[in-house]
């Protein structure tokens, strides 16, 4: 028989089984979800967390065979078995591994803890040897993204912005994990023995703990170009950095022209108490005043 006839009347049964399948692979994709807020789709994509899922689904499917096998009927009419049957044997073998996978026979006392002993005890065993994998790879592209996010923000500068910023572009972030955003934050201000670099790749993954690397990336962004307007001038704290030192010129001198592009003030020295300004190279009888590309440096001369 060829593989299309055999799908044709076995087509019911391929869909049971594919429904089957998603259904306890979703169960243990929505475990990893949870457990990883920052990048759930990475920590799914991840190998060791593909290998989860996959146990997950193949449970259920494995459920879903030891049913049709024991010919259970659910109470239903078996000379009448149709379409009710067969959503009974998708729903309970889905849902029936899931909560045999999850159960225990006995809770034995080990020392201070408790520790369950049934199928549980294996797929803990097993979700605990994937958190661990999956935080490991997922701590290498973190300390990647966080690096890359992070350029040219200082702590000093943007631990009060940053944070507001980033939280005020989500809609739906539940209180809690904005108030223990805040505590974490707090700690790493108050920790002398940090450098301010050090601290300020803690305020990035504190922060992409929260919202994620790509609203990380859009707040930092944002906030780099309201500096470079001058948007938030009057409240960029400390006097270091670049971002301070094109602040205070913006607030001393204004707003830099379009046409003309951000460097030092002309220089221009004029007359005072016998001295003047002349080139370097330039005769000694004769004044030459210089700005930004007209020449050498100005050096300041007395007159005899």
């Amino acid at each position: 028989m060829a593989i299309s006839d055999w799908l044709q009347t076995h087509v019911s049964e391929v869909v049971q089984f594919a429904f089957v399948l998603l259904l306890g692979a979703g169960v243990g994709a929505g475990e990893l979800v949870t457990r990883y807020k920052d990048a759930p789709g990475k920590a799914i994509k991840n190998l060791y967390g593909l290998c989860y899922v996959t146990l997950n689904a193949t449970a259920a499917f494995l459920a879903l065979v030891a049913i049709q096998a024991m010919d259970l009927n659910f109470g239903l009419d078996p000379l009448k078995r149709g379409d009710a049957i067969s959503i009974m044997e998708t729903l309970a073998a889905g849902l029936g591994a899931m909560s045999i996978f999850r159960s225990s026979a006995f809770v034995a006392r080990v020392g201070e803890q408790d520790v369950p002993i049934g199928p549980s005890a294996f797929l803990s065993a097993i979700l605990s040897a994937t958190d661990r994998e999956v935080d490991r790879r997922r701590a290498e592209q973190r300390a990647d993204a966080v690096q890359a996010a992070m350029v040219g923000i200082d702590f000093q500068q943007s631990h009060q912005a940053l944070p507001v910023l980033a939280l005020a572009l989500m809609q739906n972030l539940p209180e809690e994990d904005a108030k223990k955003l805040h505590q974490q934050l707090d700690s790493v201000r108050q920790n002398g023995g940090l450098s301010n670099s050090t601290k300020s790749l803690c305020l990035g993954l504190s922060l992409m703990n929260v919202v994620g690397e790509d609203v990380l990336a859009a707040a930092v962004s944002a906030l780099k170009k309201s500096v470079e307007i001058g948007g938030d001038a009057n409240h960029i704290q400390g006097k270091g950095g670049a971002f301070s030192s094109w602040v205070r010129r913006f607030k001393l001198d204004g707003p830099p022209s379009m046409a003309t592009p951000l460097g030092p003030p002309p220089l221009s020295v004029a007359k005072s108490h016998g001295e003047s300004t002349r080139s370097a190279g330039a005769p000694e009888n004769g004044v030459h005043l210089t700005g930004p590309g007209s020449g050498p440096p100005s050096v300041l001369v007395r007159e005899s």
